[in-house]
């Protein structure tokens, strides 16, 4: 099954698609690379206001104690170099 991204008008197979569940062909309507082209550049443009909420949400996953075993000790790393 191949589907045609709205982004570069490729036609690619389905499985270069991420899935959705509200689409009718359950399916997104860019392909994977041009979803993580449009993200990159989002990224870049909004630095300053997805950095202070992904450190928020990471702070609040460590103390619910919901981290694995390495992101608690990234954690702990970067607690005990940045005191809060």
């Amino acid at each position: 099954m191949s589907k045609t991204c709205n982004k570069c008008n490729i036609t690619k197979d389905i499985f270069n698609f991420w899935s959705r569940s509200d689409s009718k062909d359950k399916h997104r309507n860019e392909c994977k690379a041009c979803h993580a082209e449009y993200f990159k550049k989002y990224y870049v443009n909004n630095k300053s206001k997805i950095l202070p909420k992904a450190k928020e949400y990471a702070l609040k996953r460590y103390h619910e104690g919901k981290l694995k075993r390495h992101q608690d000790e990234q954690m702990q790393l970067y607690l005990k170099n940045n005191i809060l």
